[in-house]
């Protein structure tokens, strides 16, 4: 869904943008971000602005929040599992970050939100300006 947002951005950044929506329980902070992607913090941010998408810091909370989406729905795993695998002190911070983007808890949201209604709401999230 933000595929045209990334036409104009460096190889580098795409390939980072893909392995933290991929795993980002191995980027866990902007400064790794920052690195997998080989750029300076404010490079990074003006590389993004430029995109029109959002700070590296709301990428990474809808990386997760994403990956939690995925694996409650699907592989039905518990919150108290989920939360340290993706760097929270807990399972109610994983919740909060959860309920915080998108409005609902983790739980709700993949018991009731479709998956192509799911992405469409963290794409609009993702982008400076709504799609």
């Amino acid at each position: 869904r933000i595929e045209p947002a990334l036409a104009g951005v460096r190889p580098e950044l795409r390939r980072a943008l893909a392995e933290l929506f991929r795993a980002p329980e191995t980027i866990r902070s902007v400064d790794a971000f920052r690195r997998v992607a080989g750029m300076s913090r404010m490079t990074l941010g003006r590389a993004l602005t430029r995109a029109g998408l959002t700070s590296p810091s709301g990428l990474l909370r809808s990386a997760r929040v994403v990956r939690v989406y995925f694996l409650v729905r699907r592989g039905g795993l518990r919150l108290k599992i989920i939360a340290p695998r993706l760097g929270y002190s807990s399972p109610r911070k994983l919740a909060d970050e959860c309920k915080a983007l998108t409005g609902l808890t983790p739980m709700l949201l993949s018991r009731t939100v479709a998956p192509d209604e799911f992405s469409a709401l963290i794409a609009n999230k993702l982008m400076r300006r709504p799609l």
